[in-house]
């Protein structure tokens, strides 16, 4: 079948922290993690290397699904007399038949390697859309299957947004294994002779956690947005100043002001001088704010565009972010359930 190298898979769940951090600096437009010391390329050489699992042969969303699945595809549904079927339905049924080399036992290692590493639906259950490119003599190691982990990775992360009721229901296990197998950290031996998917376990997986938010890595990538959003704050604070004193008597300066206050959960200080509490220094510098002063809701919309932004605190950017604004990761066998019942909203 061409997945032999998986057999080596030793990771059994991945850290919250660290599961934000890689699907956060995942870049899907130039399919590359974006870490401090290089980006790591995500492409169909650096998945064959790390999976195993073929990178030539047929691509297979170039085929026409099929409305109708073939007789054995629709046999090998059949077996399992149940509205949905869970990764651990496949597990049991596998165990049971350890002897079957028929095409039942190839779609059941198939749809449990696409709903467990590759993607799955928020509530858990498998994902058997594959099945719809597939015909009772499809040869499953003549496929493209980096290609396709591409395809996949790509609009999983397009639909992700960074907020606890978003799930990310892409490959974290194989995003979190890129990330570990490619960066080397001080204060963590690493031997590179072993292949990441073997070396790599949860309990290492934590350790290495723990090393780098000690260490400040993750923090690297959210201080730079912490100093964004400060400065974002700031500024929105300048131009409010300006229009305080140019429009003071217009009620939409109101709506502006109570916008800013529920985004950033703060009083404005705004003063007749020059140099107000909240103002800043040279608020009066930048002419382009009659641009979007109150000929109309464009001040509002900026305003409500930076809701997301004031996330973190100083002290939750050294541990990267929220718990309880950790984004839930719904991947079957490689989620860490305990974690993410105790932290997170899991998507169920």
């Amino acid at each position: 079948m061409g997945f032999g190298g998986l057999l080596s898979l030793q990771v059994e769940g991945v850290p919250q922290r660290m599961g934000f951090y890689v699907v956060d600096m995942f870049d899907e437009v130039n399919m590359e993690i974006r870490v401090p010391c290089g980006n790591i390329k995500v492409d169909e050489e650096s998945l064959h290397n790390l999976l195993g699992v073929p990178k030539d042969g047929v691509d297979l969303l170039s085929i026409d699904a099929k409305k109708v699945w073939t007789p054995g595809v629709t046999g090998w549904r059949k077996k399992y007399n149940k509205d949905y079927i869970t990764p651990s339905d496949i597990v049991s049924r596998i165990i049971k038949n350890y002897d079957d080399v028929s095409l039942n036992f190839q779609l059941d290692f198939l749809v449990l390697f696409i709903s467990t590493m590759v993607e799955c639906y928020a509530h858990g259950k498998c994902k058997l859309d594959v099945l719809d490119y597939f015909s009772d003599d499809s040869d499953v190691g003549k496929i493209n299957w980096c290609k396709y982990i591409i395809s996949r990775l790509k609009d999983c992360k397009k639909g992700w947004e960074r907020k606890a009721t978003s799930p990310f229901k892409g490959g974290l296990t194989i995003l979190t294994l890129m990330y570990v197998g490619s960066v080397k950290i001080n204060g963590m031996n690493m031997d590179v002779r072993v292949p990441p998917i073997k070396f790599w376990d949860l309990d290492r997986l934590k350790g290495r956690e723990h090393v780098e938010v000690a260490s400040g890595r993750f923090g690297d990538g959210i201080q730079r947005m912490l100093t964004k959003s400060f400065e974002e704050k700031r500024e929105i604070e300048k131009r409010i100043q300006f229009l305080y004193k140019k429009y003071i008597e217009d009620a939409r300066l109101e709506v502006i002001c109570s916008s800013y206050e529920e985004i950033y959960n703060s009083k404005l200080g705004l003063t007749d001088d020059d140099h107000g509490e909240g103002a800043g220094e040279g608020v009066e510098y930048d002419v382009r704010i009659d641009a979007i002063s109150l000929n109309g809701d464009e001040t509002v919309e900026v305003l409500l565009e930076q809701k997301e932004a004031n996330v973190f605190d100083c002290k939750e950017a050294e541990h990267g972010v929220k718990q309880h604004d950790m984004p839930s990761y719904s991947l079957g066998l490689t989620q860490e359930w305990a974690e993410t019942k105790e932290h997170a909203t899991p998507g169920v």
